[in-house]
């Protein structure tokens, strides 16, 4: 199955998804992370974490999450410049858990296709690919 990158739909019309990918694009070519964070709300909130300022600063991350994102939303990020310009010793990934109504199998397809992605763009990078939460009110089969 393939996966159709596709930017994030602006229901609310402010602009916000593009002008953090835009933000992005430059934090790109202006940095050099050592870790870059991809993902979606998980990700992006973590800066709010006491965790991040003790630990993961020190260690010049960039994190480029942003909160609603699906597989085809940074798929599409991705396609479209956050990768260009920079040369991350790890890239940690965690993405999936709003393409709701989507299968099992079609969030594993998104998964995947973003990490070969990502190691056609930075085969130098170690990734990390994290695993996502339990949601919903019945159990994960």
């Amino acid at each position: 199955m393939t996966i159709l990158a596709n930017k994030y739909e602006d229901s609310e019309e402010d602009g916000r998804w593009l002008s953090l990918h835009q933000r992005f694009v430059s934090e790109a070519r202006e940095s050099e992370p050592e870790v870059l964070w991809l993902g979606d709300f998980a990700i992006q909130h973590l800066v709010n974490a006491d965790i991040w300022n003790r630990r993961f600063c020190q260690m010049h991350s960039l994190n480029f999450g942003i909160e609603g994102d699906r597989t085809e939303n940074l798929l599409w990020r991705l396609q479209n410049g956050e990768l260009e310009g920079l040369s991350p010793k790890v890239i940690v990934l965690m993405i999936g858990t709003n393409n709701h109504g989507d299968s099992a199998e079609q969030i594993a397809d998104g998964i995947k296709t973003i990490c070969a992605l990502i190691r056609d763009k930075q085969p130098q990078a170690y990734l990390v690919v994290m695993t996502l939460l339990p949601r919903g009110h019945n159990h994960n089969p």
